[in-house]
């Protein structure tokens, strides 16, 4: 009885080899694969790893073989019914393999490529979560699927680049699952304080025909001194002299807050300001112009590394025009930059802020001038000289807050110039009044109104 359960076993297991569908040979028979008959295995395509080898047995002895292309698979038989295939280069290639009297008895295709399933494995063990399924197509490699973040589907890349061993052979098709976009807040303050103060006596001394007259003659020690000269002394001239005396001090106060919203991993730029012309001289004595810009610049790069957690990199720049360093040429004068740059880096989590303050300036100038000789006389020096003094203090502070956003119905958005209403002729003539004003006994402005209405109970 049990024999002939065991015979009936056998039978049903050749059965069923016998008529299993022939297709291309998975992962899982990479090593090893059984014909038991030569009609199985012509036509197939057998798929093999690149620098992997396989073991065929076939049900006839092997005489020779032939290889379309070598560089793709080599083949090599150890016994009669028993052949070794090696993937040496990605590729395709064919296989005939000749039995007794040279006779061709099968005849099949081999498609070597990258092993795609370690790195299946190696990814979705390092990236927790993330569905990227890998794929190649000749020597390339190919990521699709999805991941949480951009920075996973960067960190997908990368680990397929040090597989491979190459970037150019990749191909990343990995989606996020969803897109954040971050919400930059940024507020720009600067201050600028300059002091200004000027003291004293400015004379000036313009030589003229006819003027006052210092003649120094008859007896005493003036007189007999400029009688040793052996001629009159005199002096002629006119002499304007005014008092100085100014206190200046300023302030300036610029402030912008510009906002800006980007997708994570793209760039977005904001700028406050204007262009100014600067001639540019070109060939056949032809003068272009091009134009710089100035003013209040933002721009940042935003990556959602985790949910809450942002990696930022921001540039902010205020710039405006000067005099300091202008240059003429050929009577026009081309204004300089002012120029106060930011510039980092930081990671932050949604609704918290940084600070890039510290951008401080301080420039001191003194200048004395006067009569020489005169105005180094003590005390009474002070009436032939003047004294200027200037002082120039700017501090700059740049205060950054991201948030992760999303976008909401266009009804929950409200316009600035909503329910502005102009106002009649004579209340702007004789009331001064810009806009309309609402009382409880005037008629509402025109439109629908969005709110609460009904009654709430629970």
């Amino acid at each position: 009885m049990k024999s002939m359960f065991k015979s009936l076993l056998a039978a049903a297991m050749v059965a069923t080899a016998l008529l299993s569908p022939v297709g291309p040979a998975s992962a899982a028979d990479a090593n090893y694969l059984s014909i038991a008959s030569a009609d199985q295995l012509s036509g197939r395509v057998i798929n093999l790893g690149l620098n992997k080898s396989m073991v065929i047995d076939v049900p006839e002895d092997i005489v020779d073989v032939l290889i379309s292309n070598p560089t793709i698979a080599d083949a090599v038989v150890r016994t009669k019914r028993k052949i070794y295939l090696i993937g040496n280069a990605v590729g395709e290639t064919n296989i005939i393999l000749f039995g007794q009297g040279n006779q061709q008895f099968a005849q099949f295709n081999i498609s070597v490529a990258r092993d795609t399933a370690t790195l299946d494995a190696m990814i979705a063990k390092l990236i927790p979560g993330s569905q990227v399924h890998v794929e190649t197509i000749n020597d390339s490699v190919i990521l699709s699927g999805t991941v949480k973040t951009p920075a996973e589907a960067g960190k997908a890349a990368e680990i397929a680049e040090k597989y491979i061993g190459s970037a150019e052979k990749i191909v990343n098709m990995v989606s996020v699952a969803e897109s954040d976009q971050v919400h930059l807040k940024v507020v720009v303050a600067e201050v600028d304080r300059n002091i200004v103060k000027n003291l004293g006596i400015d004379t000036e001394s313009i030589l003229q025909n006819s003027a006052f007259a210092l003649t120094a003659t008859g007896s005493g020690p003036g007189g007999a001194l400029f009688q040793n000269w052996g001629a009159e002394a005199a002096v002629s001239g006119t002499v304007d002299t005014f008092i100085q005396a100014l206190n200046q001090q300023g302030i300036v106060r610029t402030l912008a807050e510009p906002t800006l919203t980007a997708t994570s991993g793209e760039s977005a730029n904001f700028l406050v300001g204007g262009e100014f012309p600067i001639p540019v001289s070109q060939d056949n004595n032809t003068i272009t112009v091009e134009w710089k810009q100035f003013g209040i610049s933002l721009a940042f790069t935003p990556v959602v590394l985790t949910p809450g957690r942002i990696s930022l990199r921001v540039k902010s720049e205020v710039s405006d025009l000067s005099t300091e360093g202008a240059i003429t040429i050929s009577g026009l004068t081309l204004n300089s930059l002012s120029v106060r740059r930011a510039e980092s880096t930081v990671e932050l989590p949604s609704g918290g802020s940084m600070v890039m303050a510290g951008l401080l300036k301080d420039n001191l100038r003194q200048q004395v001038k006067g009569f020489p000789g005169l105005m180094d006389v003590p005390i009474l020096g002070s009436l032939f000289k003047s004294k200027e003094f200037e002082r120039n203090q700017t501090e700059l502070a740049i205060f950054v807050s991201p948030y992760l956003v999303k976008p909401v119905a266009p009804s929950a958005l409200q316009r600035p110039d909503k329910n502005f209403a102009p106002p009649s002729d004579a209340k702007a003539i004789f009331l001064n009044r810009l806009n309309r004003v609402y009382s409880s006994s005037a008629n509402p402005p025109k439109g629908s109104y969005q709110g609460k209405i009904g009654f709430m109970f629970e």
